[in-house]
């Protein structure tokens, strides 16, 4: 997870949250891997700040967004607390309080959050986004499945009068790895040579497992530069900007 914030002409700050789907922390070079190659991370982690003592509230991947947009611990979530159920209708986002106050929300990408209906006649909080999308583009000359594809453009698409909080959520890394299939050797460089990567200790070394884990990493390389993408077009906004990232 990078939070980042954008400083605005005006008192409040915009927001940019960038969620990674199932990449260890150790597998990003900032963190200390041997082969992963993710240059714009690295520059964030050296410009802002890197967590070396965080934890999480839940490994389960829908439970731990609901808990990140509710600020609640997941058993405070009501049926969010497992795996793909919906959060109680009664809990209000971090997104929606920032909409009551006048920010536009916008989320792109892997979302895995719902919320219970209202009961009749019951007024829920306000909605988390202004919009949402999946993040995949059907581009037949360059697909994108891996949930960027259009991140630049909802950062593009935020209105000119309004700060603006964005939840950005890749379905990279996640199985099963698509970036081998839609891979861009221009945009990410080279692809990762199985013969050559090294195998985490825990996982049994063959053929097979070292393919696994070179597709793995193509997926975070891909991840890093759509990171790269978003970092450059907010530092392209019209109006003054000051980038913090945690």
């Amino acid at each position: 997870m990078f939070p980042m914030a954008v400083a605005a002409d005006d008192a409040r700050p915009n927001f940019v949250l960038i969620i990674a789907d199932d990449i260890s922390y150790n597998d990003l070079s900032c963190y200390g891997s041997k082969d992963a190659r993710t240059p714009r991370l690295d520059q964030l982690a050296h410009e802002g700040l890197r967590m070396t003592n965080a934890f999480l509230t839940v490994s389960s991947c829908s439970p731990s967004r609901a808990s990140i947009i509710t600020s609640r611990y997941p058993h405070n979530n009501g049926d969010a607390a497992e795996l793909h159920r919906k959060i109680s209708w009664h809990l209000r986002s971090v997104t929606g309080v920032l909409r009551d106050a006048g920010y536009y929300t916008a989320l792109s990408g892997k979302n895995h959050m719902s919320w219970h209906p209202a009961p009749k006649d019951a007024t829920p909080p306000q909605a988390a986004f202004d919009k949402i999308d999946n993040g995949r583009s059907p581009d037949k000359e360059l697909p994108n499945s891996g949930g960027h594809a259009n991140w630049v453009q909802t950062i593009q698409e935020c209105p000119d009068d309004r700060p603006f909080m964005l939840w950005l959520a890749s379905f990279d890394a996640h199985r099963g790895w698509d970036a081998d299939g839609q891979w861009d050797a221009d945009l990410y460089g080279r692809m990762y040579n199985p013969a050559t990567v090294t195998v985490p200790p825990a996982m049994v070394d063959t053929p097979e497992t070292r393919q696994d884990f070179a597709s793995y990493l193509n997926e975070v390389t891909r991840f890093d530069y759509f990171v790269g993408q978003v970092v450059d077009e907010l530092r392209s906004l019209p109006r003054p900007a000051t980038l913090w990232s945690v």
